[in-house]
């Protein structure tokens, strides 16, 4: 058996400690730490483990399992492509996820694109598109923010009206606390997008920073919005162009359905191989 991994509990839960109550904290860091050593038995119990990112490498070897290989999951770069014409600054921002989900830290890319448009009234609209329903504090923030005829919500959940987002786009965002890999982000870099995205593991996986894209740390908050505004200010100005060609190629190098395929194979071709030594 192999056990695929992309996150860890703990890392998954500690985004939502802000917005929960102390009581609740008390049972919720109880269950996180019951639900830690079901993952880590599952981790030592199985034959092989994959994962998604560096940064799950030494955490599955210090649970015990020594077979461990990292192999992302792949894109289809015939599927998602640049546009003909090539990159536009003019296209809107693109950002696709569970709108929903507590996670993606939208309240952040909201005063980011706020904080955008104060320094650049000719900046683009932001497509937040997804599963889900934004939540009505989102929706307020978007209005509080003066923001409604910007911010567009595609109508349609379907993953195909979804990915419509990302080829006519002109770059990616993403404001996620904690990613394992982002495959929005992988998807948007094969579309010919460049990225601005958080620096979790999964991002830092994906993106060279200066290269395909721009990454951002989170802290401090009170900064953050700013800094992320500077970093789309300057691909739409300067780098958009040569970025978009760099994430295009580094997609198909490196995250295309066949470059990832044989990572996937190799470990399974390893273990019938042993197997049948065995026999």
């Amino acid at each position: 058996m192999v056990l695929y991994v992309a996150t860890t509990v703990r890392w998954e839960r500690q985004a939502r400690r802000a917005d929960t109550s102390a009581g609740l904290l008390v049972w919720q860091d109880a269950m996180t730490a019951w639900a830690s050593r079901i993952e880590l038995r599952a981790l030592r119990d199985v034959d092989a483990g994959l994962v998604m990112n560096d940064a799950m490498l030494p955490f599955v070897l210090d649970a015990g399992q020594a077979n461990v290989a990292k192999a992302p999951p792949g894109i289809d770069t015939d599927r998602f492509y640049p546009p003909v014409a090539g990159w536009n600054r003019e296209r809107h921002l693109s950002s696709v996820c569970r709108l929903s989900e507590p996670r993606k830290r939208l309240d952040r890319l909201i005063r980011a694109y706020r904080e955008f448009v104060r320094t650049d009234e000719a900046a683009p609209k932001l497509v937040l598109a997804g599963q889900g329903v934004l939540p009505d504090e989102m929706q307020w923030l978007i209005s509080d923010s003066g923001l409604a005829s910007r911010v567009l919500i595609p109508a349609g959940r379907s993953t195909r009206r979804i990915d419509r987002a990302l080829p006519g786009a002109s770059v990616h965002v993403q404001t996620s606390e904690e990613e394992g890999l982002g495959m929005s982000v992988l998807k948007a870099m094969a579309s010919g997008l460049p990225v601005v995205a958080t620096d979790t593991a999964g991002t830092k996986e994906c993106v060279v920073e200066g290269v395909t894209g721009r990454i951002v740390r989170q802290e401090p908050e009170q900064a953050f919005a700013t800094a992320f505004a500077d970093r789309v200010c300057d691909i739409l100005a300067r780098s958009g162009p040569s970025m978009a060609v760099a994430a295009r190629e580094r997609c198909k190098e490196a995250f295309s359905t066949n470059a990832t395929l044989a990572r996937f194979t190799a470990v399974y071709d390893g273990l019938l191989g042993s197997t049948t030594d065995k026999r």
